[in-house]
């Protein structure tokens, strides 16, 4: 499930996971007890599993630059010119950014109403544990798509709308300036308006014997 502002933390290109910040999930739980008793060590082997990815990427940074900076002399420095050292500097930062973004990543987790609730991001977890509030079965949309009772379901709701600006913003830095904000505008106009016609889409799974059947339905304004 995405939380309030997700949509919009998803178009941020300068942090391509904070959309996970917005997001959680719940799974329904038959034995609490026995979920509570192993879910730390899981949690534990997924984070540990994330700071390995990092701690990976960080060796291949630093193998590959010094393999690359070790063989060259100054004729190959110069042949490389100015394009191959900003192309060697670029990939530098690309490593760095995703470090900082897996460094961001951790997974939490809770128990509300029955169900297991896991989540990216402490902020994401307090909110989809906060008491109080409306919750997805109070919403009038969720209630009038008939959903409950079966196997399994989806529910996407009519997003909040975006503009223009929303979208320019998920530009990366270096093409937002006035000039290029004016030229794209229409572009950008016309693209929030095809995207705020989405008005939601459900899913449904039923199980006859051994057959699972799924349908779903998107709404759409033509």
């Amino acid at each position: 499930m995405t939380l309030a502002g997700g949509t919009k933390a998803g178009l941020n290109q300068n942090d391509p996971l904070a959309s996970l910040r917005y997001s959680v999930s719940y799974q329904r739980v038959t034995d609490q007890a026995a979920a509570e008793a192993h879910l730390p060590e899981y949690a534990r082997s997924v984070n540990a599993a994330i700071q390995g990815v990092r701690a990976n990427l960080k060796n291949v940074q630093d193998q590959t630059m010094k393999r690359v900076m070790g063989d060259m002399d100054e004729d190959m420095m110069a042949e490389l010119g100015g394009a191959g050292l900003a192309g060697l500097g670029m990939m530098g930062e690309s490593f760095k950014q995703l470090d900082t973004l897996l460094a961001g990543m951790k997974m939490v987790y809770g128990f509300r109403d029955g169900y297991l609730v896991t989540a990216w991001s402490d902020e994401a977890l307090r909110a989809a544990l906060r008491e109080g509030g409306a919750t997805l079965g109070q919403s009038a949309a969720f209630q009038g798509a008939g959903l409950t009772g079966n196997a399994g379901f989806g529910f996407t709701p009519d997003l909040p709308a975006l503009s223009g600006k929303d979208l320019m913003g998920s530009l990366p830095a270096e093409l937002q300036d006035e000039e290029l904000e004016e030229l794209l505008a229409p572009a950008m106009n016309a693209a929030a308006d095809l995207i705020n016609r989405f008005d939601g889409m459900t899913s449904q799974r039923s199980v006859t014997g051994n057959v699972i059947i799924g349908k779903a339905s998107v709404r759409y304004r033509w």
